[in-house]
């Protein structure tokens, strides 16, 4: 698949995340125009790629700020015939504020 073939891409929902803003951010970078469809889970994303309901779908797959891998993503990408297209690294700052006292 070329980059120009992508016309449909699923991303995890809702819209504000930051699986979202890295979606945004991917389809930027590929300089496309697709379709967004948004799904309420990591394995309903998987479900419709394999249903070829939509071209791709960006997924979590690690999350760097606890270093840990993301179970849902890893589990689906070993029960399905899905392959890793690309890459998209968002990096992410979170700052904690409080009022005084």
């Amino acid at each position: 698949m070329r980059d120009s073939d992508i016309k449909r891409i699923g991303l995890l929902a809702p819209d504000g995340t930051f699986t979202g803003q890295a979606g945004i951010e991917y389809i930027k970078r590929l300089n496309i125009n697709p379709e967004i469809i948004w799904y309420p889970s990591i394995e309903a994303c998987f479900l419709e790629v394999r249903k070829k309901e939509v071209d791709i779908a960006l997924v979590p797959m690690i999350n760097t700020g606890g270093a840990s891998w993301i179970t849902p993503t890893l589990k689906e990408l070993r029960k399905n015939e899905v392959k890793i297209y690309d890459e998209h690294i968002l990096p992410i700052k979170l700052h904690l504020a409080v009022l005084p006292g």
